[in-house]
């Protein structure tokens, strides 16, 4: 994620969300699952009856204090989505969104939960409650290539995803030889990138192999 001036996108260094909850319990919000629902099937009764009166396209922002819950769910009209995904699918893998955060749309089931701060490089949300929950208005969305979208930012998400992935493949296989299941862990790097490529589609494309 990235802040805005309002006319360009993508410009300056990452976003970094931080949260803190009721309790005031603190968390640095990383790796979103991503979701997306045709609005037309959308329950909006948890939100102000605006939202559904702008009629337009927004996603929300959930995590937990207790749990690692955390994850983007855009909800589009299915024409929208579609496009997207088709777009997508004709290889323009990155989808980008503007999100404006309305603050006439933030309530929760009448309640005012989250208030929102912003720096140069954080935004905050501070939640009254066990969860954060924010609404994001989409005012445009891109579609880019891998490589447009790295040469525009500086920033190679495949290879963020392939960094996070192996990590936890680590943990994960560190955890199974503790328990004995597994007598070794594989730390091949080359060959964990390379089936990454392939669970992504990307395998068709040359991409460094990192080091």
């Amino acid at each position: 994620m990235f802040f805005t001036n309002g006319d360009n996108t993508l410009t300056g260094s990452p976003l970094l969300l931080d949260a803190s909850f009721g309790n005031g319990a603190a968390k640095r919000l990383y790796h979103p699952t991503i979701m997306d629902h045709d609005r037309s099937t959308y329950d909006f009764a948890i939100h102000p009856q605006r939202l559904k009166d702008l009629d337009t396209d927004f996603a929300i922002v959930c995590a937990d204090r207790d749990t690692p819950l955390y994850y983007f769910d855009f909800i589009f009209h299915f024409p929208n989505l579609k496009q997207a995904w088709d777009e997508s699918e004709s290889g323009a893998r990155i989808q980008v969104f503007d999100l404006f955060l309305d603050p006439e749309v933030q309530k929760y089931r009448g309640y005012d939960l989250v208030e929102m701060s912003g720096q140069e490089e954080d935004l905050i949300f501070k939640s009254q409650a066990k969860i954060l929950f924010a609404v994001g208005l989409i005012e445009r969305r891109y579609s880019l290539h891998l490589d447009e979208y790295t040469e525009i930012t500086g920033f190679d998400p495949v290879a963020e995803h392939c960094r996070h992935e192996y990590f936890e493949h680590l943990e994960m296989q560190s955890a199974m030889q503790e328990e004995g299941l597994i007598d070794f862990v594989d730390t091949d790097f080359e060959k964990f990138y390379s089936q990454q490529l392939t669970l992504l589609r990307l395998d068709d494309q040359k991409r460094p192999i990192l080091e």
